[in-house]
């Protein structure tokens, strides 16, 4: 049961069983049903089981620590949950066992995930949890991977429409960045100062700061990053007037992402051409984009980007 506390309040039999093989025991299973009768359990569907108590889980977890054998069970979790998607119990389960370097990454994975379903609070104190883990790795100050850390801040105060503190935030990242002389770490800043530039209104700058990071991207071979630069450069231009070179900007996203698998980038490229339709007027050409668009975004499990879609074709009733 040790183990089950370590993996958390909620406990999946898949995972408790792999972990416990690698101790090269078989879990207690038979004491699941007694432990519910006695409310200290709670079942959970078929496939697991809840802590009824948070003191009874973190009792157990005590048991382990004492015993020495609590860092062992973190770093058998980790292993086991390396492949399954889900960074932010990974990373947690490495800093359990002392392998800060190893969280780094899941951290900011995950710090990812929570930017893109609006969680910006919890993005925040995955980044600071980062910024944890970097101190313990021996990462100080002046390592230039700090200016991942201020360039996801950057995203969040975008998010939080604190846009003069996005634009501070991303342009202290990418003179950061140019220290490190690294294409990705720079681009990626780059883009961020953009996105907060047009924020605030400068489209010239915002298309500028777009436009050097889709070539220091490409040079770093950032897929995710260079489909994201391009479709906001896309996005500038349409703002600034420019309908054709947008057009063509979203087409050459659109055919790259399609490339190279991303489904929402490539929805992305055709709902921001739909919109782009509604802006020059061709209404019918726009209805048939945005609908496809909604379609791929629904084909990829997105509801986020259909919603999107479905609020253009809302605006498009209305013209």
């Amino acid at each position: 049961m040790e183990v089950a506390a370590v993996l958390g309040r909620s406990v999946e039999l898949q995972d408790w069983t792999a972990v416990c093989e690698r101790w090269g025991v078989k879990p207690c299973t038979h004491l699941i049903g007694p432990l519910c009768d006695r409310e200290l359990l709670q079942a959970e569907g078929v496939s697991g089981f809840r802590f009824s108590y948070a003191s009874l889980q973190l009792a157990l977890e005590k048991v382990a620590r004492r015993e020495g054998r609590l860092e062992a069970h973190h770093r058998a979790c980790a292993a086991v949950l390396a492949d399954v998607g889900q960074p932010e119990r990974l990373a947690i389960h490495h800093l359990g066992a002392g392998d800060a370097e190893l969280a780094l990454e899941p951290l900011i994975e995950a710090a990812e995930q929570r930017i893109s379903l609006g969680d910006f609070e919890h993005a925040e104190r995955l980044i600071a949890l980062w910024g944890e883990a970097m101190e313990a790795a021996r990462h100080y100050v002046e390592d230039h991977r700090r200016t991942v850390g201020w360039t996801l801040l950057a995203r969040i105060r975008r998010g939080q429409s604190r846009t003069a503190e996005a634009f501070e935030l991303a342009q202290r990242a990418e003179q950061r960045a140019r220290w490190s002389n690294d294409p990705r770490l720079i681009g990626e800043a780059l883009v961020e100062m953009g996105l907060a530039a047009r924020d605030l209104g400068d489209l010239g700058h915002a298309l500028s700061c777009l436009t050097q990071a889709e070539v220091l991207l490409e040079v770093a071979k950032e897929a995710r990053s260079l489909a994201r630069s391009r479709l906001e450069a896309a996005a500038v231009l349409g703002d600034l007037g420019a309908f054709d070179d947008a057009w063509s900007r979203y087409d050459m996203a659109r055919t790259f992402c399609e490339e190279a698998g991303d489904g929402i980038g490539m929805a992305e490229a055709i709902r921001g051409q739909g919109d782009l339709e509604i802006r020059r007027g061709d209404l019918e050409l726009a209805m048939g984009l945005l609908n496809q668009a909604r379609a791929e975004f629904e084909a990829v499990g997105y509801p986020q980007g259909a919603a999107g879609c479905h609020n253009s074709l809302g605006r498009l009733a209305q013209v």
